[in-house]
């Protein structure tokens, strides 16, 4: 199993032992256990092309900061010759931006800048904890701002890429702001609230149901109006492209339970798209790899199992790997995305 993989597993466990405490203190253990600051790992110990320092001589940013509710988010600027447009990519929980620099350096070689950030609580970003699941709509929503009032960013076509987490925040934000021209989410939940309760319910249903109105009071105390938003009605909000992609194998944001797809027959929206994975690659993760880069990941992560024991030994193995092949992007499906930002500019 992958280090991503892992982190969504390790969520859905805390998931499970909070909702076998009692039914007060349940939905508090949830938000903080799972949502505790998120460091950055030491990739040393981990494969694959996400951090900046193995992309040395292929790609280069800018580094700065955005202010969401008076908390810094460390925030990246990745810019390309052609300037297309800007393509705001927004991370997964228990991962940052660095986590998806395979899918930044395509774009930026396709023609598109881009604009990445960490929210609350994650890698270089201020804060204390990843705070809650509405958060990622919170910061996205005042790095919109920011980037409105910022004239070398608001000249440029907007476009949004979100994965999980992410995804939900940019298919939910078209309810706050309409100046994005099209949005691909990966694996994207709908609704924050339901999240919660839905991977609570898969292992005490009762509880689950029991804490709603101590869930619902919660996250509005935290959230106020933004828990009143969730993907499908972002979605129907404005009539621009979507494109979503999903895996009919994923067990974190599953097809028949916390997904935008769950939802298809809601969305009234004509100009979105919907594209699926099977099998292998249509897991959480895997649905943004290639084929075989996710046949490599299953061979890298087998080994690792057996260095896991001895840190040296691991470090040594994972410094072996080919990281470029391991974190490589589907092409299919980042073509299918890059098309559908540049009819926007025609």
């Amino acid at each position: 199993m992958d280090e991503k993989s892992s982190r969504k597993r390790a969520f859905l466990n805390v998931a499970k032992t909070a909702f076998k405490m009692t039914n007060t203190v349940a939905p508090l253990a949830v938000y903080e256990i799972a949502f505790k600051r998120y460091k950055r790992p030491d990739y040393t110990l981990y494969p694959g092309e996400y951090c900046i320092e193995r992309y040395k001589g292929r790609l280069t940013r800018e580094e700065f900061t955005i202010d969401s509710d008076g908390v810094p988010l460390a925030s990246y600027y990745y810019k390309s010759g052609l300037n297309k447009g800007l393509v705001i990519v927004c991370h997964g929980l228990h991962s940052g931006n660095d986590d998806y620099l395979p899918i930044i350096e395509w774009m930026v070689k396709r023609g598109f800048n881009v604009l990445g950030f960490n929210y609350k609580g994650t890698y270089e970003s201020g804060g204390d904890s990843c705070v809650g699941m509405s958060e990622s709509l919170v910061d996205l929503d005042h790095v919109l701002d920011y980037v409105l009032k910022t004239p070398r960013f608001s000249s440029q076509p907007l476009f949004l890429i979100g994965h999980s987490w992410g995804g939900f925040a940019v298919t939910s934000i078209s309810s706050l702001k309409k100046n994005v021209k099209a949005v691909a989410a990966l694996a994207p939940m709908n609704d924050a609230y339901n999240m919660m309760v839905d991977k609570g319910g898969e292992y005490i249903a009762h509880i689950a149901d029991s804490n709603k109105p101590m869930f619902d009071k919660y996250q509005k105390d935290k959230f106020g109006d933004y828990v009143n938003y969730n993907g499908v009605k972002g979605i129907n909000a404005r009539f621009i492209p979507y494109l979503i992609a999903q895996g009919l194998t994923d067990k974190v944001i599953t097809m028949k339970g916390t997904s935008v797809a769950a939802h298809e027959d809601e969305i009234i929206n004509p100009y979105v798209q919907f594209f699926f994975r099977d099998g292998d690659r249509g897991g959480h993760d895997n649905i943004w790899h290639s084929e075989r880069s996710v046949i490599y990941r299953k061979e890298v992560d087998e080994q690792m199992k057996e260095y896991k024991k001895d840190i040296n030994t691991l470090r040594s193995y994972v410094a072996s790997v080919d990281h470029h092949l391991y974190s490589e992007v589907d092409e299919e499906l980042m073509n299918e995305i890059a098309l559908m930002f540049e009819r926007c500019l025609k």
